[in-house]
């Protein structure tokens, strides 16, 4: 038995409640969570003390697999036992070996009792089930038979509900919240996955001055949320967007301040469609054209913020040199720009269709693993990399004044710079305007980036908006962390 797998055991007496609570949250858990397994329905209850029902419905928690034109009688009550139908019976079988089979989130047993202890029943499909890979078993048991049912099955830290003992309402919110405990560790493992390859292969293209790199990590970025996104059901997926840009900060080579800002803003216009509507191939193909055209829109709109309308004049003005040279008409700056945003839709529709009807896992079980060409994360983190802002504003300053005169800004600067010079036919002042209010924006902006604290954000979304980042965080850093640490193990100490 998985020692991460969440057990929930409701018990009481007859008639406490044990179905409808069941019930209740199948309900409530449908909509964002894959279900599997049945629970019962009591028909004709009794009005004595004792609180049974005459006769038992199965009713499966998947309504698709429902059965069709079939009698769903579970039991019939003749005098203190029940008769079971062993039709339904084989129904119910079938329901909780599906579940296993898809591997779904939350499996449902109602009810495991006495029969079970002597190995009849429910008994192999309870045992199947508490040693699957579904992350949550719930099953309603006879309390009567509560301790020697753990003791048989051999379950440990099972969270045990007592109907008799807790109400309803309060019952149901504890059950909730463990269910949705499961998903802390599953998007921390996902987050870390995320920020591995965004450490590491990031780090590599870049080392290498691979051009477009940011383009063609934004796409891979997509296919894995889409495929986190699969299976947590689009839960989740703002949580790991922001670890991951987190991790950002182990990047061993160059800057990281925004990189985890392109990350955090890609991975949250992505998600935003899902969150409001749930997680469907219209959510994931409006999610993926909007993270595209960010990626577009963002480079368009620092070199507005940097160089002014100048910038679209100056690239207005090349077109028009090659709509005179190659003597194409109609060809003008915002057709362009259009056919741009065309092609960057297009790509999106392609790599959202392929991870969405795609088996993406194997792809996922391999970057867990970190392929070869990963650079190791970084441990020697300064204030600014760990996302604090600096002790003091003349340091933030300095470090400022470094980005100014970092190779990749110049030669950026210098490019833009010049297609304004040849083709924005600007005046020498007003060109040494220009000049001088991209160096003085760039230089605030880069201010500004040194000054976020990153930690305090993530503490305040944690308070604000219950995100659970304490709980998954630690899991992304041993998914980041996790080979270098076992490389070290493998060594040993220095000087044996």
């Amino acid at each position: 038995m998985s020692t991460d797998k969440i057990i929930l055991l409701i018990t009481g007496k007859a008639g406490s409640g044990k179905s409808q609570l069941i019930e209740k949250l199948t309900r409530k858990l449908r909509r964002n969570y894959s279900l599997g397994g049945f629970f019962t329905r009591g028909i004709d209850r009794r009005e004595d003390l004792s609180g049974a029902a005459n006769q038992y419905d199965l009713v499966p928690v998947d309504p698709d697999r429902a059965p069709v034109n079939q009698s769903l009688v579970w039991a019939r009550r003749q005098g203190k036992s029940c008769v079971f139908d062993e039709t339904t019976r084989a129904h119910a079988a079938t329901l909780i070996r599906d579940a296993i089979d898809r591997r779904h989130e939350v499996v449902f047993i109602d009810e495991i009792g006495p029969l079970e202890l002597q190995d009849k029943g429910f008994a192999q499909l309870f045992r199947d089930a508490l040693a699957s890979d579904c992350p949550v078993v719930v099953a309603s048991i006879k309390k009567r038979a509560a301790h020697e049912i753990a003791e048989y099955f051999q379950i440990q830290n099972a969270e045990i509900i007592d109907l008799d003992e807790t109400n309803p309402r309060l019952a149901f919110v504890i059950a909730r919240q463990k269910i949705r405990a499961m998903d802390a560790a599953r998007i921390g493992a996902f987050a870390g996955i995320n920020g591995l390859v965004e450490v590491g292969l990031g780090s590599m293209l870049r080392a290498l001055k691979i051009p477009m790199k940011g383009h063609a990590l934004a796409y891979l970025q997509n296919i894995l949320l889409i495929t986190f996104g699969k299976s947590l059901r689009g839960r989740g997926l703002f949580r790991i967007t922001f670890i991951a840009s987190m991790l950002k900060a182990f990047s061993p080579v160059g800057g990281t301040i925004r990189p985890m800002l392109y990350i955090l803003l890609q991975g949250s216009i992505f998600a935003l469609p899902i969150a409001a509507f749930g997680f469907h191939f219209a959510t994931v193909l409006t999610g993926s054209i909007l993270m595209a055209w960010l990626t577009l829109v963002m480079k368009l709109l620092i070199n507005y913020i940097v160089f002014g309308m100048a910038f679209f004049d100056a690239y207005a003005g090349a077109i028009d040199k090659v709509n005179e040279w190659a003597q194409i008409q109609g060809l003008s700056l915002w057709s362009v720009i259009a056919a741009l945003f065309g092609v960057k839709t297009m790509m999106a529709l392609a790599v959202a269709a392929v991870a969405y009807f795609g088996n993406m896992a194997p792809l996922v079980d391999k970057l867990k693993k970190r392929p070869k060409w990963a650079f190791s994360p970084r441990r020697d983190l300064s204030a600014r990399d760990k996302g604090q802002p600096h002790a003091t504003l003349g340091r933030a300053a300095l470090g400022a004044l470094r980005d100014i005169f970092h190779w990749k800004f110049v030669l950026f600067f210098f490019i833009s710079a010049l297609i304004i010079l040849f083709f924005a036919n600007l005046s020498t002042a007003d060109f040494t305007a220009i000049v001088i209010r991209g160096v003085c924006i760039s230089y605030v902006g880069f201010l500004a980036l040194r000054r976020v604290d990153f930690q305090r954000f993530g503490a305040w979304l944690d308070k604000k908006m219950g995100l659970g980042l304490g709980k998954s965080l630690p899991v992304a850093m041993g998914i980041l962390m996790k080979d270098d640490e076992q490389d070290a193990n493998k060594k040993g100490p220095r000087g044996a």
